[in-house]
């Protein structure tokens, strides 16, 4: 019934942060907004939001790929994120390297891990897990538009040193 609810706090944060999905999932803005607020303030400890974090991120990311809410990516997931990070957690590193789009740019600002691009973040996963594939294909595929982005920059004949770039590429592969 309806009581059973409000005595298991971790139980009406589950019930929110559904409810919350099927707003997001909906396309309802005006909703999930709403919700988004009320999650947040549910939400005051760092370790419900690591644990939040790792339990919903899954959920989050099918529905807008790799965009995830400002509101929620700056109060909850971010700070979790940032925490495993702090730890040299891998995963953590990798996540904040594909979830960059989501932070509201101030959030970018300051020193640390706070401030490093998304090649640095993924290049970092990376180094503390290197037989993780997924972590490497996606360094990869960040390089590869890095350069397609540069390609046009570059005035001819500024890549002296191939042969040692080609190397440097394959050390990574």
């Amino acid at each position: 019934g309806g009581m059973s609810k409000q005595t298991d706090p971790s139980r009406a944060l589950d019930g929110l942060s559904e409810d919350y999905l099927d707003a997001c999932r909906l396309g309802l803005r005006a909703k999930s907004k709403e919700l988004a607020a009320r999650l947040i303030e549910a939400m005051p400890s760092l370790d419900k939001k690591i644990l939040w974090t790792q339990k919903y991120l899954p959920d989050l990311f099918k529905i807008r790929s790799h965009l995830i809410d400002f509101q929620i990516y700056n109060a909850i997931v971010f700070p979790a994120l940032l925490d495993g990070a702090s730890r040299n957690d891998a995963e953590a590193y990798y996540l904040l390297g594909i979830t960059t789009e989501s932070r509201s740019p101030e959030e970018g600002q300051g020193v640390g891990i706070e401030s490093l691009s998304r090649f640095d973040l993924l290049r970092r996963a990376c180094a503390l897990a290197p037989e993780n594939r997924l972590y490497a294909h996606r360094l990869l595929e960040e390089l590869m538009s890095l350069f397609k982005y540069l390609d046009h920059e570059w005035p001819a004949g500024i890549l002296v040193d191939q042969e040692n770039a080609i190397a440097e590429l394959e050390e990574i592969n």
